[in-house]
């Protein structure tokens, strides 16, 4: 017994070193002796004894390694247009399907960069209008700067961390995670229809409208990279003064000083004048050569990207507004920053409630963040 025990493990060892020199040879390149037919020769495989590679050799290798790492962005740069916005719109938003909160603020930096990526290099290839080109740009840079924005809060702040898992606890409760599905679909029609302008603005070259309506176009676009610019202002002054002041601090200077809402209200100008360079430029190109029924697909999928943002933020600064009022109401510096600041824009505000002033209601300052995420 012990006998075919030793025969089977030899013979295993056996069959391994074979495998094992099978693969070694195999390695190296084989090439026919010459004069001698039907014989091969194995060709020695290199040593490497450690020196550094020459130009040529380092060339080879890295040449190899880029044509490995291109396959996939080649392969994906292959896909249609519309593919491509297809998946840049509802992949991101899939974020949701793992935690809700990342489906209003990753996927909305992420798709809205992503998307207009993709339509900015169409425009670089045909003959388009500078102003259009810009209009890409514009919407690629905020998603750029919101999405490292998120990343940034949520690693070097624990108020985030905890507001993410609170807004994951209640989508748990609603139910499973394939019931956020018309959630997710749902944004993911919001942020196609936030890049649908530039759809509309790339099939079109200045000299094909009128040069009063160039000027406006252009006009509409550095409005879109003002507000987009005060947003990102205002997330930076208020991170900036927090990061030194603590969470619980009310910032009133900097930006603030000028606007107290100033990332919504920037945000506002922006995608309104996102919309209307879409409404401007199909009116004044007569269609811009799109067949009718794509066309107006296109312009209702802008509108409705450009009300429905325009509400989520007017929402939001109305909900702050209101917060900020239940936490700091009392104190005599927050008296004095909405005497002399413009709240921003806001929906319109309701009959109040008589309140008695002697009832102080108790919040925390974790009430006051917004239910709604992050990013949107």
């Amino acid at each position: 017994m012990r006998k075919c025990l030793v025969q089977r493990l030899i013979l295993s060892l056996v069959l391994l070193g074979a495998q094992q020199s099978a693969a070694f040879v195999s390695q190296r390149p084989i090439a026919r002796v010459p004069g001698v037919p039907g014989i091969l020769e194995v060709q020695p495989k290199p040593i490497d004894h450690g020196l550094p590679k020459s130009p040529l050799q380092r060339s080879a290798r890295d040449s190899s390694s880029t044509t490995r790492l291109q396959a996939l962005p080649a392969s994906l740069c292959a896909l249609p247009l519309s593919q491509k916005i297809f998946l840049s719109c509802f992949l991101p938003t899939c974020l949701g399907f793992w935690k809700s909160e990342y489906g209003v603020s990753y996927a909305y930096g992420m798709a809205t960069a992503l998307t207009s990526f993709w339509i900015y290099k169409a425009l670089m290839v045909g003959q388009s209008s500078s102003w259009a080109i810009w209009q890409a740009c514009a919407l690629i840079f905020y998603g750029v700067r919101l999405s490292i924005f998120l990343l940034y809060r949520q690693l070097c702040t624990q108020r985030l961390k905890d507001m993410v898992e609170r807004i994951e606890d209640k989508a748990k409760a609603r139910g499973g995670r394939l019931q956020r599905a018309p959630f997710v679909l749902s944004c993911a029609g919001l942020y196609f229809g936030l890049c649908a302008p530039l759809l509309i603005s790339s099939r079109v070259a200045s000299s094909q409208i009128p040069a009063w309506t160039v000027k406006v176009l252009k006009g509409l676009v550095a409005s879109t990279w003002g507000g987009f610019i005060f947003a990102a202002l205002g997330d930076f002054n208020k991170s900036f003064v927090k990061a030194i002041k603590g969470e619980d601090h009310l910032v009133t200077g900097g930006i603030y000083s000028l606007c107290r809402h100033p990332n919504y209200s920037g945000e506002f100008v922006s995608w309104t004048s996102n919309g209307l360079i879409a409404i401007v430029t199909a009116i004044a190109s007569k269609g811009a050569g799109i067949p009718t029924p794509q066309l107006v697909g296109y312009l209702a999928a802008s509108v409705v990207g450009a009300l429905g943002l325009d509400f989520v933020v007017l929402g939001a600064t109305k909900g702050l507004e209101k917060r900020q009022k239940e936490v700091y109401g009392e104190s005599a510096d927050y008296q004095t920053w909405i005497e002399s600041t413009w709240a921003g824009f806001e929906l319109p505000t309701a009959a109040e409630e008589v309140v008695d002033p002697h009832v102080k209601p108790e919040i925390k300052m974790e009430q006051t963040e917004e239910d709604t995420g992050s990013g949107i």
